[in-house]
């Protein structure tokens, strides 16, 4: 939505939805549940551990980890990471274990500790 017309448009067909079913819901909730579950590191890539102070883009990472556990995919997740985080200079690799990020995490997870895992899963080492 860039314009009030779009966002005018927008609510008018919002206003319009039916509502999902009790069922519906149920039925959201477990493939939520499912996919969740499959999920490596508990990381909603809501970025307050950044800006990390040694360039590791800690989201990007958990975010091509976490695709390739939840579905399957290892290979592309791993292409990923490497053309988009670690060709950017981003990588794991830049990694001091300096524990600022883990202070500004509101999931209050050890981020180096999954951070090395990740990197071991995405490169294969």
């Amino acid at each position: 939505m860039g314009t009030l017309h779009e966002l005018k448009e927008n609510a008018a067909s919002a206003s319009q939805a039916t509502p999902l079913s009790p069922e519906d819901l149920a039925r959201v909730s477990e493939v939520q549940d499912f996919y969740r579950a499959k999920m490596a590191v508990p990381c909603t890539t809501c970025g307050y551990c950044q800006p990390c102070p040694n360039g590791v883009a800690i989201p990007g990472v958990f975010s091509a980890y976490n695709s390739a556990k939840m579905f399957d995919a290892r290979q592309q997740a791993a292409w990923v990471y490497d053309t988009f985080v670690v060709k950017a200079n981003a990588g794991v690799d830049r990694c001091t274990e300096c524990g600022d990020c883990e202070s500004k995490c509101p999931q209050s997870f050890p981020i180096a500790t999954h951070l090395k895992a990740a990197h071991a899963f995405l490169t294969g080492a």
